[in-house]
């Protein structure tokens, strides 16, 4: 890491969040719907952090194209969500995914429902402030795990409480940006650096005979397991409030629909930058010495212009940091509605 890394670093979260931070004070966010692209900013800004992004590099480090298991499920997931359910849940008038369970199945469901909910939701942001504490630490070495752990939870606070809805989909947006140039500058400098799309199959080729893992199949992992990262993206998708939120917050039905339907052709070309920038590494590096969850940070410090190195460092971390960040606003509606409101009214206004 040089002083230009740690400058575009510092440079990147510090804008992102005062976006988030900015937008959410604009007067009316939470009188109007927002556009496809505030639908597409809220879906891909959850959707796309660490695994997408640092850990389909890791798994194509170890297993080769079936690190594509997690964007393939969420792509089918976003359609599905465009497709089947997001009129049934507009039409429903229920701002949660529990109330509409409430709604069919009567109140003390929906309050086991929603403590259930916020429960599984907290264990899944907790551990997407482990993985972003975990992007910091790589980036940089020297400082404490705790230290790392708490800038990322800040880092979250800041982007939900003050952002909002339209705070999510406009720093999305801007997120996903970031991360598309970061992600396709390195896949094609890795492919290149391979040297051709015929040099990456030879890669392949000796990483199974050297490993006995078949780097060509989508199931080299195990059949159960990859199917089960599929089923599991997909059902994360359909089930998860985050995502029902972006649905309720589009304008109309057709602007939340496209936006589930953009959402699934944007994420799919992740994985592709992924791979190619874990199987480089693997030549790269020594499998029994090197940690293959560093695989796309290492890329960029090593291969990217400091400068720009240093602002994809920074959007790798408001990925992960987005996605808990996404986490958290869906657990906070919950909290909101579902919990809090049940039992008092002085929360419950727009602001």
């Amino acid at each position: 890491m040089t002083q230009l890394h740690t400058l575009g670093l510092s440079v990147t979260v510090a804008f992102l969040v005062g976006l988030a931070i900015y937008t959410g004070t604009l007067k009316g966010k939470n009188e109007k719907g927002g556009s496809t692209g505030i639908v597409c900013g809220v879906i891909l800004g959850t959707i796309i952090g660490g695994s997408s992004t640092i850990g389909t590099a890791q798994l194509a480090y170890q297993y080769g194209l079936s690190a594509w298991w997690y964007t393939i499920g969420a792509a089918v997931g976003c359609v599905l969500l465009a497709l089947l359910f997001a009129k049934p849940l507009r039409a429903s008038g229920c701002p949660t995914i529990v109330a509409i369970i409430g709604k069919e199945y009567g109140q003390k469901v929906r309050l086991l429902v929603s403590l259930l909910t916020t429960f599984a939701l907290f264990v899944n942001l907790l551990s997407q402030i482990l993985a972003a504490g975990a992007v910091a630490s790589i980036v940089f070495p020297q400082l404490p795990t705790v230290f790392t752990i708490f800038a990322a939870a800040a880092c979250m606070a800041l982007y939900v409480v003050f952002g909002g809805t339209k705070g999510a989909g406009i720093v999305g947006l801007f997120k996903i940006t970031l991360l598309y140039i970061t992600m396709l500058v390195c896949g094609i400098l890795a492919l290149r650096l391979m040297g051709g799309v015929s040099s990456a199959f030879d890669l392949m080729a000796k990483y199974t005979e050297e490993t006995g893992v078949n780097y060509f199949s989508f199931l080299s992992r195990g059949t159960s397991k990859d199917l089960s990262s599929l089923l599991s993206a997909v059902l994360g998708i359909l089930s998860t409030q985050t995502y029902a939120q972006a649905i309720f917050c589009g304008r109309s039905d057709r602007d939340a629909r496209r936006g589930g339907l953009i959402s699934a052709a944007f994420v799919l070309p992740f994985a592709v930058f992924g791979i190619l920038v874990g199987l480089y590494m693997r030549s790269v590096t020594d499998p029994a010495a090197f940690v293959p969850k560093a695989a796309l940070t290492t890329f960029v410090i090593r291969h990217l212009p400091p400068l720009f190195g240093g602002v994809a460092l920074g959007a790798l971390f408001i990925a992960s940091v987005g996605t808990g960040a996404g986490i958290s606003l869906g657990v906070s509606t919950v909290l909101a509605h579902d919990l809090v409101c049940r039992y008092t009214k002085r929360f419950d206004t727009p602001k």
